[in-house]
């Protein structure tokens, strides 16, 4: 291969290195939602059994409530990855980072009202999994958890994904070509004298 076609293969690569990250963390969410919808069953399934509720909250990194009929949530086990939710929030903003206190807001808190299985809410930016169970108790248990959609937020709405994919492809191509188009220009100068 020459060197142009070296340099041509490196701008390529380089302007549609952000619709490959783009795919990357759309298959990564994608992936991600079905394990969250696992955990939540699992949960579901270990409270029915009469697992320890704050166990099943931590073994499996979800949001354990109990509900004691007329007296609402008698609350138990609440995970929502204090620390990632901290550092997404700064990153992202705390709109586009919303947390089981923006879901519960929206969402009806009786039992019966929320169903189980996944859901996506909030303006697309989040999908919640829920399970419910009934305890040896009787009581009503509900295991929840949340992730949040960057990317496939990004994907609901194919236009900004192909502008900001559009953009980056643009700029880099840009960048890689003055960057290549100096390189070859060198060595192509050096092979003449040296000629």
């Amino acid at each position: 291969m020459t060197l142009r076609g070296r340099v041509l293969g490196l701008a390529l690569s380089v302007a549609f290195a952000p619709a490959f990250v783009a795919l990357a963390g759309l298959g990564v969410e994608g992936l991600y939602a079905q394990v969250l919808d696992a955990r939540v069953r699992e949960a579901g399934a270990a409270l029915a059994g009469g697992a320890d509720p704050e166990a099943v909250a931590a073994e499996q990194g979800v949001r354990v409530r109990i509900f004691a009929g007329a007296d609402g949530v008698v609350g138990v086990g609440d995970e929502d990855g204090d620390t990632r939710r901290a550092v997404g929030a700064r990153i992202f903003g705390e709109a586009t980072f919303p947390s089981f206190a923006d879901w519960d807001r929206a969402a009806p808190d009786a039992v019966g009202e929320v169903p189980d299985g996944c859901v996506v809410a909030l303006d697309r930016r989040v999908r919640v999994c829920t399970a419910t169970a009934t305890l040896p108790s009787g009581r009503t248990a509900r295991a929840d958890a949340i992730a949040r959609r960057h990317a496939l937020f990004l994907a609901d709405d194919l236009f900004a994904v192909l502008e900001i994919v559009a953009v980056g492809a643009a700029v880099g191509l840009a960048f890689a070509t003055a960057l290549g188009r100096r390189l070859v220009r060198d060595v192509e100068g050096l092979a003449a004298r040296a000629a």
